[in-house]
């Protein structure tokens, strides 16, 4: 399973195309993090595990659409935090891709230093559960992924 067979008959494992870099179990429900920065995305990978989540990590939307799309069905996700400005696209569309794909009932943390109206607009018309500033609080970001009182994960409307 997931292994090649190469000369000299030694198996090798090969790495699952749409792997995520950063997947590890600590027994917790899955959240994903979509963040191209690798040492945040790991920052926050370490931080999620260490209370109590399992993190799938990925640094692109299309690596993380291409491994959702194949694995969902085997796991579940429970929650996901996703970079507005990635290198393949905006978080605002895999936002609504994850939506789409996911249900609304699940929480999406949108992370970015774009504080503007228009951008916090089009996140909540996207999906968006709830946003989190960058440089962002580490504690607001969990308070964020708790799951949501009384129904839809979704953003408030900004003033």
């Amino acid at each position: 399973m997931g292994g090649a067979l190469h000369a000299g008959s030694q198996h090798t494992k090969q790495p699952h195309p749409h792997a995520p870099d950063t997947a590890e179990t600590a027994g917790g429900q899955l959240v994903l993090v979509v963040e191209d920065e690798r040492h945040t995305r790991n920052a926050l990978g370490r931080f999620l595990r260490r209370h109590g989540w399992n993190v799938a990590g990925f640094g692109t939307a299309s690596e993380a659409q291409a491994w959702l799309e194949e694995s969902q069905a085997r796991q579940p996700v429970a929650g996901a935090v996703i970079d507005v400005h990635l290198p393949d696209g905006d978080g605002i569309d895999l936002t609504r891709e994850l939506r789409r794909l996911l249900g609304e009932h699940i929480p999406i943390v949108i992370v970015s230093g774009d504080t503007s109206m228009d951008t916090l607009r089009r996140l909540r018309d996207a999906g968006g559960s709830r946003f989190v500033g960058k440089p962002m609080s580490l504690a607001a970001l969990r308070e964020a992924l708790a799951p949501p009182k009384g129904g839809e994960a979704r953003m408030t409307k900004p003033e």
